[in-house]
C-alpha cells in the first residue's frame, strides 16, 4: 500500500509540473534550461555507446577501481529497495546497471540501459542528470521529470567529485513513485563520498589531469581532459568568461560578452546549455560555473610575469586575446594582457624578446625603440629594429 505522504508528495509534484512552477529552485532551474532544448513528448534516451564501447569505457572507469566496492553497495541497495542501481561516468553514460527484472524491462523502455546519455539534453530533467549538471545530490520525483515518459519514476543521484574538483561520474537508483524510499538519497551520497575519497594512489593523478585546457592568445584551441574540441566563437567567449571570472549569472554573461546587442535571456540560456553540453555537462549553475579545473594561457601568462618570468610568458603569448571578438570583456582583457606584457618589456625585456612581441605587434613603435636603445649599434638586432622602426612610421 502507497504512504499517504508518498501520495500527497505525487500529486503536489505534478501539479506543479502542470503549472510550471516548480516547488523547488533546482527542479524550476532544470525546467528553465530543458524549455527550448528537450521535447517533453520524448519517450527514449539516446543510445552514444555501443556494448563494446561501453564495456571497455566501463572496464577504463576510475570508479572501478576505488577502495570501496561500489558494485556490491549499489547491488545491495537495489535489491532493499526494489531499485534500479545505475553507474553514469564523467560525460553521463550509463556503463552499469543492476536491479530487479522488471525496473530492467522498464528502464530499457526509456533508454535507461547500459550505453545511453542520460544528461539533461539526452531526456530532460532526471534525478543522475541534474546531478550531472549541478555537482550536488539530487532527486527528482514523478512529475518534475521533464519528460512525460518518466512521470511515473523516482530517481536519486549522486556525483562522485574528487577534492580537487574532478567528477568522476554519477551514482543513481530508480524505481517507480509508488516505490520511494527515504534510504535512497543519504546512502547514495555517503557512497559517492566514500568512492571520491578511497581511490587508488596510482588514480589520484588520473583525476587532477582531467579539466579543460583553453588557448585564447593569437590562435584559439580548446581541450577537454586532453581531446580537442571544435567550439564557435561564441562558446569560446563564454568559456573564457567562465574561465576569467570562475562565476557568472545570466546577466553578467549580457553585459559581457554581448553589450548593447539586443539578446534575450532564453538564448543566452540556449548558448550555455550546448557549451555545457559539449564539455561533457562540466558547467554547473546558479551561477554559472566550470565544475572541471580549467587551465588558460591567458591566465598563466599574468600569472608567470607576477612571478617574474618573462620568458614564460612570451613561450605563451601568440598574440593578443580573442583578437577577433568585439564582445566588452575580451576588449578589456586584451588591452590588460597586452599592456602588462608589454609594460614589463620596455622595462626589462631584452632584444630577442623584445623583437619577439614586435613579431605580433608589427607597428609598435615604442618596441622597437627600446631595442634600438639597448642594442649596439653594429649589432644585428639593432640594424633590424630600425629597419622595422621605419616600416611602422609609414604605416
Amino acid at each position: 500500500m502507497v504512504a499517504a505522504g508518498v501520495r500527497h508528495r505525487k500529486a503536489a509534484a505534478d501539479a506543479a509540473r502542470r503549472s510550471e512552477h516548480a516547488l523547488e529552485s533546482e527542479i524550476g532551474a532544470a525546467w528553465d534550461r530543458c524549455r527550448d532544448l528537450v521535447d517533453p513528448g520524448l519517450t527514449c534516451a539516446p543510445i552514444s555507446l555501443s556494448p563494446d564501447d561501453a564495456k571497455r569505457a566501463w572496464d577504463q572507469s576510475p570508479l572501478q577501481s576505488c577502495d570501496v566496492d561500489l558494485v556490491g553497495q549499489l547491488e545491495l541497495l537495489a535489491h532493499q529497495g526494489s531499485f534500479l542501481a545505475v553507474i553514469a561516468d564523467e560525460k553521463c553514460r550509463v556503463l552499469w546497471t543492476a536491479g530487479p527484472e522488471d525496473l530492467r524491462r522498464r528502464g530499457a523502455r526509456v533508454g535507461l540501459t547500459v550505453g545511453a546519455q542520460w544528461d539533461e539534453l539526452a531526456i530532460g530533467t532526471n534525478a543522475i542528470g541534474l546531478a550531472y549538471e549541478t555537482g550536488a545530490p539530487a532527486s527528482v520525483f514523478a512529475g518534475e521529470h521533464w519528460c512525460d515518459a518518466l512521470a511515473r519514476c523516482a530517481g536519486w543521484a549522486a556525483p562522485v567529485v574528487t577534492p580537487s574538483g574532478a567528477r568522476l561520474g554519477v551514482l543513481g537508483l530508480y524505481g517507480t513513485w509508488e516505490r520511494a524510499n527515504p534510504i535512497a538519497a543519504p546512502a547514495l551520497a555517503l557512497l559517492a563520498r566514500l568512492a571520491a575519497e578511497h581511490l587508488p594512489d596510482d588514480l589520484h593523478p588520473i583525476a587532477h589531469a582531467r579539466g579543460i585546457e583553453l588557448r585564447v592568445l593569437g590562435a584559439t584551441a580548446v581541450a577537454l581532459d586532453g581531446e580537442p574540441l571544435a567550439l564557435s566563437p561564441r562558446q569560446v567567449e563564454l568559456l573564457s568568461i567562465l574561465a576569467i571570472e570562475e562565476v557568472a549569472t545570466v546577466e553578467q554573461f549580457i553585459d559581457r560578452v554581448y553589450g548593447d546587442h539586443p539578446i534575450s535571456v532564453s538564448t543566452v540560456k540556449a548558448e550555455i546549455s550546448h557549451l555545457r553540453h559539449l564539455l561533457g555537462g562540466a558547467i554547473g549553475s546558479r551561477p554559472y560555473r566550470l565544475t572541471v579545473p580549467v587551465w588558460m594561457d591567458a591566465l598563466e601568462v599574468r600569472r608567470r610575469l607576477l612571478l617574474g618570468d618573462l620568458d614564460g610568458a612570451l613561450r605563451l603569448y601568440h598574440g593578443p586575446l580573442l583578437q577577433k571578438s568585439e564582445a566588452p570583456f575580451a576588449a578589456d582583457y586584451r588591452h590588460v594582457t597586452d599592456v602588462l606584457l608589454r609594460s614589463t618589456l620596455l622595462a626589462r625585456g631584452s632584444a630577442a624578446q623584445l623583437l619577439a612581441f614586435a613579431d605580433m605587434h608589427r607597428f609598435d613603435e615604442a618596441i622597437l625603440e627600446r631595442v634600438v636603445a639597448i642594442t649596439a649599434a653594429d649589432a644585428p638586432q639593432h640594424v633590424e629594429a630600425i629597419a622595422r622602426l621605419a616600416n611602422a612610421r609609414r604605416a
